[in-house]
């Protein structure tokens, strides 16, 4: 197995040689190696798996113990530093990386000034994120390579506009069922499968501990926010809906800036207000048309 590994390297190397491409002989291995590092990566090959430098895990520590020290002083740029790193860890940590962040990203979202200390919109909830990563980032730093494992838990949910239900494989055939309210069908089809899984989660709690599950919906856009996870800006945008004051400045906004500037100048930021609002519109009907069905729109 080495002798073959050994020529197909070799091949390899003579080819790019043959080619004309230059080999920076310093960053690259041609002896074959059962781990290497690449792209801050340790690469292991006799594991079968893939987990982050040690030293990247190392100023990921650094930095969460330092904004910690100062924690809620701390300014907009340390924390997308610290978020920007733990992100880079996406391809081995997984979609973990996005999920126990979305705190800190909504933190940085709402900065006045990034030299400016954090506004403290979810001060409990950052503090929960970095202490989760500070205790938890060595012991998830690992990703097993084509690892499978057979789920003990497989769950099928949907949701109608009537009404939700959902039934486990393998846990005795478990069944949750639920009518909707009147409030609660006027929801987009996103909203009630999600619902959906929700309740059926709570009803099914107590027969999930030490299981694997594997979960079935028909709605994809559940996948990707369970996968993702999901901002809860809803009681920040209730708060400027209700208030009369930021509403109107809102509304204002455009006249103010337009106001603002030379008429040369207001011709050219009028045109671009009028497309922004064009593009706006749009992309908010193709948003909301993602959420029905089609039949939701006809």
């Amino acid at each position: 197995m080495k002798n073959t590994c050994n020529e197909q390297s070799s091949f390899v190397k003579r080819s790019l040689i043959d080619a004309g491409f230059l080999i920076n002989e310093e960053k690259s291995v041609f002896k074959p190696v059962t781990e290497l590092e690449w792209l801050g990566i340790v690469w292991n090959s006799k594991e079968y798996k893939l987990s982050i430098t040690q030293r990247r895990v190392d100023d990921l520590i650094s930095s969460l113990n330092v904004i910690l020290a100062k924690f809620p002083y701390v300014t907009a740029r340390s924390l997308a530093q610290v978020v920007g790193r733990i992100i880079s860890m996406t391809p081995v940590i997984g979609n973990v990386a996005r999920i126990m962040s979305k705190f800190c990203y909504m933190e940085i979202e709402s900065r006045i000034g990034w030299d400016i200390p954090i506004t403290g919109y979810k001060p409990v909830e950052v503090l929960s994120e970095l202490k989760f990563w500070l205790e938890n980032v060595t012991m998830i730093n690992y990703r097993k390579l084509g690892h499978y494992s057979k789920s003990s838990v497989v769950i099928y949910s949907d949701a109608s506009n009537i009404a939700a239900g959902a039934y486990t494989v393998e846990l005795e055939n478990k069944i949750f069922h639920k009518m909707w309210t009147c409030s609660e069908t006027v929801q987009s089809s996103t909203w009630r499968e999600l619902k959906a899984i929700e309740l059926a989660l709570f009803s099914f709690k107590n027969s999930f501990t030490g299981k694997t599950i594997k979960w079935f919906t028909d709605n994809q856009n559940c996948v990707k926010i369970v996968n993702s996870g999901i901002g809860q800006w809803s009681d920040f945008n209730s708060q400027v809906a209700s208030n009369n004051d930021l509403s109107s400045l809102f509304n204002q906004l455009p006249e103010f800036l337009l106001s603002s500037k030379a008429e040369s100048t207001q011709k050219k930021y009028r045109y671009a207000f009028n497309s922004w609002y064009v593009r706006i519109a749009c992309m908010c009907l193709l948003a909301y048309a993602g959420f029905l069905r089609f039949s939701e729109l006809a």
